[in-house]
């Protein structure tokens, strides 16, 4: 055989040689046990924090814990509206009274109604005539002196009797219901405070009047606990839990007070990434204002009780 040749032969049984090496010694090695667990610590995804950082804090603003529009469906004129701007009112209070002379007219003569026992009185007297008229029937058809005709006539009378008595009492019944509906409807006229709050706006005042395209007069804020409203980033959110301790600056007031956290979105927001963080902060004395810019950070001393835990145990 020719040198060429000889050495193209001898380099193709190298080259062949390699690779059934290579096939077998590079499976080998992926099983070993240092590159099975970096192939496994490459497949498992990396946790989120499981501790919120302390040193970050994050943007928001308060609000009240509850916020109604006063409003009725009861359409007429407002001849009282006793509260004003900024006014504090318990649960129950009058905010304003409608107009109600045509409603408390025709209360006062329900109720008249209703005490009329005069209809009831006369049906029963009606019933104890033919209750006589049968006894005496009965008697004189011992003696034969009265037909059964006359005694079947009698006891059909008796029984209209005592229909006319049901009747009246149902009649009584009825106008004592008509009574009810018409204090509801008197009750109507008048708005409530559904909470302990303050009057943050007033829309109507006395002498306006109250139609459907104008039936809110008023609005109500309960201050005594306030909710501070925080977008958080998402990857921030993940160490973050329902009761942890956090504090919250306010800025027009120059106070900083302990909250907790009250809850968070279970959703992220697409376009900024974040996820809502509400937090409750009492507020007993009212001193702190709803809409105030806020500044929230997670408490240290919560970190520090999660660190704790553990040994405890």
């Amino acid at each position: 055989m020719p040198t060429r040749y000889r050495s193209q032969v001898v380099c193709t049984c190298i080259a062949a040689c390699g690779l059934m090496w290579a096939s077998v010694a590079i499976p080998a090695a992926a099983q070993s046990p240092g590159n099975t667990a970096s192939s496994e610590a490459a497949r498992t995804p990396t946790s989120h924090a499981s501790e919120p950082d302390v040193n970050v804090s994050y943007e928001g603003f308060s609000q009240p814990i509850s916020d109604v529009r006063i409003s009725t469906e009861e359409v007429g004129l407002l001849v009282d509206v006793p509260v004003k701007l900024g006014q504090y009112v318990r649960e129950g209070e009058l905010l304003a009274q409608l107009r109600d002379d045509a409603e408390r007219a025709a209360l006062a003569v329900a109720r008249a109604q209703a005490a009329m026992d005069g209809e009831i009185e006369a049906a029963k007297a009606s019933r104890m005539l033919q209750v006589y008229r049968v006894n005496q029937l009965q008697q004189l058809m011992k003696e034969r002196m009265a037909g059964d005709e006359e005694l079947r006539r009698a006891k059909m009378e008796l029984a209209v009797a005592d229909a006319r008595v049901q009747v009246a009492e149902e009649q009584k019944k009825l106008r004592g219901i008509e009574v009810q509906r018409l204090e509801l409807q008197v009750e109507s006229r008048q708005l409530l405070a559904p909470f302990d709050g303050v009057v943050a706006e007033v829309s109507l005042g006395t002498g306006a009047s109250v139609t459907p395209s104008r039936a809110t007069l008023m609005q109500l804020i309960r201050v005594d606990v306030l909710i501070g409203v925080f977008n958080v980033p998402a990857t921030k959110s993940f160490a973050m839990k329902p009761g942890m301790a956090t504090q919250v600056y306010f800025r027009a007031a120059r106070q900083t007070v302990n909250a907790v956290i009250d809850s968070i979105a279970p959703a992220i927001n697409g376009e900024s990434g974040t996820v809502q963080v509400q937090v409750r902060i009492e507020n007993p004395d009212g001193h702190l204002h709803p809409g105030d810019r806020c500044s929230m950070r997670v408490s240290p001393i919560q970190q520090i009780t999660r660190r704790s835990t553990p040994s405890q145990r």
